[in-house]
């Protein structure tokens, strides 16, 4: 072979060896991504997932919603969290029950529901909750430890308590006293206190104290009376009363 044909063949080769290159190359870059998993997505993208390492379920035949309080809502200690029931997947993912959680203000809350209890779709949220702004959202855990499906929705809330505080009896009179939790978040606050007897008669106020102390109230008004309050905060203003017996 002469050289010229020895060289034009290790071309013609090069050139070969170089398209299988490229041809694999570009195969290659064609292939489909691998499956993200959907899981680690939604946790990434998550924290509250991610905080509770939930692997959430994250079919769209199982979504539930909240209902109430509404987001952003003012919410008051006593009343109820509402969401919509959750039609849950087939073993071995299991409905075990509801986890309701609030959160913020580096503070975490849960409150459950009882097991396997699809129906009970509303809890009382009262004590050991503190005032201010958190958010809400609700898991449906899995009898699967750390497995769950979490609420399509997660809301602000803002909680507060203008309930009146204190006794329901003050026989006898021990320096009973009656107040509000006041939150600094939502002051200053103010105060209208009333007392009625049962005829609706008024014995004690106004009074714009803060506490409504027993020694405010005289003691000729005995038997079963009504603390009448006006409280203005930064929601506006409530009323609240509360029926005590008095000696």
């Amino acid at each position: 072979m002469s050289l010229n044909k020895l060289i034009a063949s290790i071309s013609i080769f090069g050139v070969l060896v170089l398209l299988v290159l490229l041809f694999t190359a570009c195969n290659e870059s064609k292939q489909p991504l691998s499956p993200v998993n959907e899981d680690q997505e939604t946790q990434a993208q998550n924290p509250k997932a991610k905080a509770h390492s939930y692997q959430l379920d994250a079919g769209e035949d199982y979504r539930f919603f909240l209902v109430s309080p509404a987001n952003n809502a003012w919410f008051e200690l006593g009343n109820k969290f509402k969401w919509t029931k959750f039609d849950g997947p087939l073993p071995p993912y299991i409905f075990y029950r509801y986890n309701v959680t609030i959160t913020g203000n580096g503070q975490e809350y849960h409150r459950y529901t009882d097991p396997y209890d699809r129906m009970e779709t509303q809890i009382t949220i009262d004590q050991g909750i503190a005032q201010g702004t958190f958010y809400w959202y609700v898991i449906a855990e899995y009898t699967a430890p750390g497995y769950g499906r979490l609420s399509e929705d997660t809301w602000y809330v803002k909680i507060y308590d203008a309930r009146i505080k204190g006794p329901s009896s003050a026989v006898p009179r021990n320096n009973q006293e009656w107040h509000v939790n006041e939150y600094s978040g939502w002051g200053p606050y103010s105060y209208q206190w009333n007392v009625y007897n049962s005829i609706g008669q008024k014995v004690v106020g106004p009074l714009t104290t803060p506490v409504l102390s027993i020694n405010q109230i005289p003691p000729v008004a005995y038997g079963g009376y009504y603390i009448d309050l006006y409280v203005t905060f930064l929601k506006g203003t409530e009323h609240r009363t509360r029926l005590v017996t008095l000696q």
